[in-house]
């Protein structure tokens, strides 16, 4: 075979040493990008494989020294020698540093530790089969001489020095047996990990297959690198096999967790608790073991009673019990058709193709879970007479809508009439060609000096995986999001500010600013208290969050005429700044003068 890839002057690049490099990075790239879908973090499942990669080869250096302590005690130079082909010991070595890194690991980051194995097997699978090939090429972990038509005959020299090859005699090409294998075990991982919900059990299926296939080859093995046991009848490998396939099956078929579908048409599910889940709140095992649901939409479910417990409905906090059933009754989805609403309407602007709407506060865009009525659209279809005064595009739920504020944001929104014109304003505002300005009350200032006037907030936003409800700013795999400010006026511990966005990321603005300390007010989402209190006065609660989406400047779809609207100030914003500017002893003037461009 190729047991040396080329060399560049005294420089050898072994096949083997390239080809288990490529197998291993695979692996590992592969278990981060499928890492989302088990609702675990890309990042630090890369970490666990490039430093699991590390310790695993220090582990089988060690675990060679060991084995081979006579050798390196004679030549011990060797202990520094990047030579892994010595012994077969070198795979126990690995394996046990590997074990135990990722139970570290997992631990160290809070990981949960079977569902971070299912998401590792297929693509470990995938880089063993890579791997085995390189072994092939190298000549290494040969087999044992055969008659048969597919038998592999090496001539190369170098196979001999490096792991021992007999040459020019027909062998079992256990390596390529091995490969073609894993390759398969890969597909089947990679199709059972998407159909089957138990965690550890793509884990326990792996372990099988390999354990058994392991088991199996190591009868048509003859490579110096097996340890053999018991008068040469059984190798340690076989014996490790033999562990694989009962640890496997123990976990395949572990009574931990059951899950199976109710009513294939409602997508129902049933979960029955083992001992090990038991203790749990309901709530936290209910997020750990529907990954594809959110936080909200548990929590939704639990307050409408479609979560029981033996047949009764429990608290969130209520903890689950070994041998409990859990059935989760998903309610049928929402109508398809939303329908018109007499909701009144502060149209700013409205020609054929577009109208530009101050939404109130209070008021979702458009029907979700636990908003089915009172929306924007609602009011939309109502006003323009149905859904042909409306661009089609998003429809039925979302005729019309090509961008939205908060249910507790009030300001500017513009709406599409026509579908020409609701493809063009989101080339706009994917391009970031449209201007939005808003205007908010933040709790300190940002920077922490008064006389800061204006900055720029560039922090990526992504969803919290704790809190699914809320966005973050800590996660660095988030979408790049800007913020500009510029502060309108101090009133004492509060600043009101004029913000302009340049993404539109969800909660945008309130994660900027709560990430700085300085969270809008009344957002208690975010981190604002319900009630202000100033010196020794405690205001009135807002009852909303003070940010308003005040202006909105874009070019017509269709004419390409420059259009700018603005959106008055809620007289409810407005008199609670002048209630704060009171209590701040501000004088009225600094309000008047801030926001003269607004009122």
């Amino acid at each position: 075979m190729y047991p040396i890839l080329f060399q560049l002057g005294s420089l050898t690049i072994y096949t083997y040493g390239v080809l288990v490099a490529s197998g291993v990075l695979l692996a590992v790239w592969l278990a981060s990008h499928d890492a989302p879908r088990a609702g675990l973090s890309p990042l630090k499942i890369w970490n666990l494989g490039i430093y699991g990669i590390l310790v695993a080869l220090l582990t089988s250096k060690l675990w060679l020294i060991v084995s081979s302590w006579s050798y390196y005690t004679a030549n011990p130079r060797e202990v520094f020698s990047t030579a892994t082909l010595q012994s077969g010991g070198t795979f126990f070595g690995g394996l046990l540093g590997g074990i135990l890194w990722t139970i570290f690991y997992t631990r160290h980051e809070k990981l949960p530790l079977l569902r971070t194995l299912d998401v590792a097997s297929p693509p470990v699978a995938l880089g063993h089969a890579i791997g085995r090939i390189g072994c092939f090429m190298a000549g290494c972990c040969f087999g044992k001489p055969t008659s048969l038509p597919w038998g592999v005959t090496f001539t190369s020299e170098v196979a001999t020095r490096i792991s021992g090859t007999p040459l020019n005699i027909p062998l079992h090409p256990t390596q390529l047996y091995e490969a073609a294998a894993e390759f398969l075990n890969f597909l089947i991982l990679y199709f059972i990990g998407r159909r089957w919900r138990v965690p550890g059990q793509v884990f326990g299926a792996y372990m099988i297959l390999y354990g058994a296939e392991r088991g199996l080859l190591e009868f048509l093995r003859d490579d110096p690198g097996r340890t053999p046991l018991f008068h040469n009848t059984v190798t340690l490998m076989q014996i490790v096999g033999l562990c694989l396939v009962v640890t496997g099956i123990a976990l395949w078929s572990r009574g931990c967790v059951i899950i199976r579908p109710v009513d294939d048409s409602s997508g129902n599910s049933e979960f029955l608790v083992a001992a090990e889940d038991a203790g749990q709140r309901l709530d936290r095992f209910l997020t750990a073991h529907l990954p594809d649901m959110s936080r909200n939409r548990i929590q939704t479910l639990m307050d409408n009673g479609h979560v029981l417990v033996d047949g009764a409905a429990k608290k969130p906090s209520h903890h689950i019990a070994l041998g409990e059933t859990i059935t989760v009754g998903l309610p049928p989805p929402p109508s398809s058709d939303v329908a018109p609403e007499p909701i009144p309407l502060h149209v700013l602007f409205e020609d054929a193709d577009l109208a530009v709407i101050d939404k109130p506060a209070g008021m979702v865009v458009h029907p979700g879970a636990g908003a089915e009525t009172g929306t924007l659209v609602a009011a939309l279809l109502h006003h323009f007479h149905g859904a042909r005064g409306l661009s089609s595009i998003g429809a039925p739920l979302r005729p019309g809508i090509v961008h939205r504020l908060d249910k507790d944001t009030s300001g500017a929104i513009v709406i599409a009439r026509t579908d020409a014109a609701h493809a063009r304003l989101v080339t706009a505002f994917s391009s970031r060609l449209v201007e939005k300005k808003y205007i908010a009350l933040l709790h300190g200032h940002p920077h922490g000096q008064s006389n800061d006037k204006s900055g720029r907030i560039d922090l990526p936003i992504s969803r919290d995986l704790n809190r699914r409800s809320r966005m973050t700013t800590r996660r660095r795999d988030g979408r790049q999001a800007r913020t500009d400010w510029r502060a309108l006026a101090h009133l004492g511990n509060f600043t009101l500010i004029e913000a302009d966005i340049h993404t539109g990321r969800t909660h945008q603005i309130r994660v900027h600013f709560s990430a700085l300390g300085c969270p809008v007010v009344g957002d208690t989402v975010y981190g604002a208290p319900r009630e202000e209190r100033v010196a020794k006065q405690l205001l009135p609660p807002l009852g909303r969050n003070f940010l308003h989406a005040a202006r909105l400047a874009f070019a017509h779809p269709r004419t390409g005429e420059r259009l700018e609207f603005r959106a008055p100030l809620p007289p409810v914003l407005l008199d609670y700044l002048r209630l704060l500017a009171t209590a701040t002893e501000t004088p009225s003037a600094t309000i008047d003068a801030a926001l003269r461009a607004y009122l």
